[in-house]
């Protein structure tokens, strides 16, 4: 009567056994379709981050050109986006100390200010 209950005891552990590899075995493949997923979404994520710099770039030259033409700045002063004005003077912008941070004052729609802010 013994050997009966060991023999069912093992079945039951066996079969246990075979339902916890079934579950590993899912979750590896499960594992794998994420990882896959989250390199495509990687890819997907360059490619728009790409986009969004063409479309600002494209936006700040056209923005550029118009302020040639309504402000009559000369066309030979090429803006270049790697200096600002520090201390009264164009300065490549590794050279401004990284403590200051331009101010600017927010206009509402209604035509009043907000409050300063540093970007």
């Amino acid at each position: 009567m013994q050997l009966g209950a060991s023999e069912k005891r093992v079945r039951e552990l066996s079969s246990d056994l075979k339902k916890v590899e079934d579950n590993f075995a899912e979750a590896i493949l499960a594992h794998d379709e994420v990882a896959s997923e989250k390199v495509r979404l990687d890819l997907e994520l360059a490619d728009l981050k790409n986009c969004v710099l063409n479309v600002h770039s494209q936006t700040f030259k056209q923005a550029i050109r118009q302020a040639v033409l309504f402000y009559g700045i000369p066309k030979d002063n090429e803006l270049d986006e790697n200096k600002d004005i520090y201390n009264g003077q164009l300065m490549p912008i590794e050279d401004i100390p990284s403590r200051v941070a331009p101010e600017y004052t927010v206009v509402l729609d209604d035509g009043s200010s907000g409050e300063e802010r540093t970007p």
